[in-house]
């Protein structure tokens, strides 16, 4: 994704008033403003959503009249601005004004730019031809980022505090801004920090509270200051063999040569202690095998400790970066995954036992059936069954699924029947979910939801002790699948013999990002975006929500220790804060857990 840059410059000195006519246009349009010193004689404005709304500035040039300048930059493939004078719109351009359509060739030339409309604004007036030269087309090429062409144009105008925006600015990206200090905030943000500061207070009484009740164990943030924290990436995994966790902080911007693996128990101590292991890469992940025998790492290379002896036993060869690493059942063989590429290493040889083209990659994308014959590879989002004895793959399957949406109130859809008699007098109320299905191929209409066939993209795969079950999370949920009906499946999978979706709620997708398999209680763990764990009982059908975080956080992965106590979670900001709040890890009381949701 490129950058997306706003700014509007108002030559003027008088903040006062532009800071009243901008509280009146973010009363209507909903927007914030932050707004910078006098510098130049020109007050910077930048509107929030990276100022692209380009309705804004003619607004403010309705109550104020100056010379205004809306600058932007879109995705890095376009840079615009317009240009009011006394209230009007005075000129215009656009890098590409097809971007988003086709537009005439007199809406074309209208925003080819004329900087003859405020030549009296430059300073050195030698900068005219320049900056014709810079928006002319012959020039449109050489700006392979168009924020580039932004910089060049604020410098040869002369517009001092341009080249941002206001998530930018809120974010801490501040380089090349003059007087952060002295800008203000429109509108007045005492109310929302006020709100701020009591929900933080609410979120410590809450997890006080939880500690209390003994389902809150504890929390670890990553080292460093705030400013370092904000990058810091952790993953983590069950020590299978010694008890609690194994937990490494890294981050993917600052520059760090070792990185130490560290150990950590919530239920004997309140700080982790170093491992003995170092790292050499900011980009780590590592899993243990089952019985503890086996520790894989990812750092640059991959290496295999016995983890008992505490040696290296098998250092493996792989340059590229490796999303998934995993073992098999029986422990006998490692699997490396990347975005393109599967790799089985034999630990009984010390060997690459297979390697093919294939896969998708992300955590756990790809699983080995206890038979050892098969390998569940994501291709594409599908489900691909790779034959190891021929090498082969034998069959790719679609996930398919359903999407209900709700009808409208009822009211709207008599109305909508009506309309349909006049048009064809014969059809009857019945008949709408026959007109839905042949409208959308597959649909149907049960009750007030109209059920809408799609494909379901996959993101795990994990199988049962016994081989019979493969377990799938998806973008909409989690599916279990009986092996035997799907070595039989054509093109599609079969239907799953237990299934559970995910929170609908969550506005960025709802996609399984891990799951494990709780065999002493028959159920299934997921977790997503969505803030939550959910459970699937694989005896009766039953799903649910385990646990909801008193955080604003998405849970990423999920890890419980060896003595089936702690539930240890990969915690990340959303979204929205992903550039205010860190990343970190929180330890659960599983058993109280699942006593508290009735599931003991």
């Amino acid at each position: 994704m490129g950058a997306f840059y706003g700014s509007i410059l108002i030559k003027s000195k008088d903040v006062v008033r532009i800071r009243t006519v901008l509280e009146a246009v973010a009363k209507d349009s909903a927007r914030k403003f932050l707004v910078g010193p006098p510098l130049k004689g020109w007050v910077s404005v930048f509107p929030s959503d990276h100022g692209q709304d380009i309705t804004i500035s003619a607004s403010i040039a309705e109550q104020f009249s100056a010379d205004i300048f809306q600058l932007m930059v879109h995705d890095d493939d376009i840079f615009a601005y317009h240009f009011y004078r006394n209230g009007r719109l005075t000129d215009q351009y656009n890098s590409c004004p097809d971007y988003f359509g086709g537009v005439s060739e007199r809406e074309k030339q209208e925003q080819r730019g004329q900087p003859e409309a405020f030549s009296d604004l430059l300073v050195n007036r030698s900068n005219l031809a320049k900056i014709k030269e810079l928006l002319g087309e012959e020039k449109s090429d050489k700006f392979v980022f168009e924020h580039a062409r932004m910089q060049e144009f604020t410098r040869l105008v002369g517009l001092p505090n341009a080249v941002s925006s206001y998530e930018y600015l809120q974010e801490g990206e501040r380089d090349g801004i003059q007087g952060w200090k002295n800008f203000i905030h429109v509108p007045d943000l005492k109310a929302e920090k006020e709100a701020k500061r009591r929900a933080k207070l609410e979120l410590k009484a809450a997890k006080k509270r939880l500690q209390d009740e003994g389902l809150f164990l504890s929390e670890l943030l990553p080292p460093g200051s705030k400013k370092q924290a904000i990058h810091a990436y952790v993953h983590c995994c069950a020590d299978t063999l010694r008890g609690g966790f194994l937990v490494c902080w890294g981050s993917a911007f600052d520059q760090i040569s070792r990185i130490p693996l560290l150990s950590f128990n919530p239920l004997v101590s309140k700080i982790p202690v170093e491992s003995g292991l170092m790292f050499d890469e900011r980009y780590v992940s590592f899993e243990m095998s089952r019985s503890g025998k086996w520790f894989a790492a990812s750092h640059g290379k991959v290496q295999v400790w016995n983890w008992e002896q505490s040696n290296i036993a098998f250092e493996i060869e792989h340059p590229t970066f490796v999303s998934s690493l995993g073992f098999d059942q029986h422990e006998r063989n490692l699997i490396i995954a990347d975005s393109d590429k599967i790799i089985i290493f034999s630990l009984e040889t010390g060997r690459k036992a297979y390697e093919f083209e294939i896969g998708s990659g992300g955590r756990g994308g790809a699983a080995l059936h206890p038979d050892g014959v098969y390998l569940v590879v994501k291709n594409r989002n599908n489900l691909s069954l790779v034959n190891l004895e021929t090498r082969q793959i034998e069959k790719t399957l679609v996930c398919k699924g359903t999407m209900a949406l709700d009808l409208p109130p009822r009211e709207e859809i008599e109305e909508m029947v009506k309309g349909i008699k006049k048009i064809q007098a014969d059809e009857t109320v019945n008949e709408l979910s026959s007109r839905m299905e042949r409208m959308i191929p597959g649909s149907a209409l049960v009750g007030r939801k109209l059920l809408i066939p799609i494909t379901e993209g996959m993101m795990k795969f994990g199988f049962n002790r016994q081989g019979d079950i493969l377990f799938c999370g998806t973008n909409k949920g989690v599916r279990a699948f009986k092996w035997s009906e799907l070595m039989l499946a054509g093109n599609e999978t079969p239907k799953p013999v237990y299934s559970a979706s995910c929170p609908t709620e969550d506005p960025n997708g709802a996609y399984v990002q891990d799951f494990f398999l709780d065999e002493s209680r028959n159920q299934l763990l997921f977790c997503g975006h969505y803030g939550k764990i959910c459970y699937l009982n694989l005896l009766t059908g039953k799903s649910g929500i385990l646990l909801e975080l008193p955080d604003k956080l998405w849970i990423t992965g999920m890890a419980l220790s060896k003595e089936g106590i702690a539930l240890g979670c990969i915690c990340r900001p959303c979204f929205d804060d992903r550039n205010r709040e860190v990343s970190r890890l929180q330890f659960w009381n599983y058993p109280a857990l699942c006593q508290r949701a009735g599931l003991e």
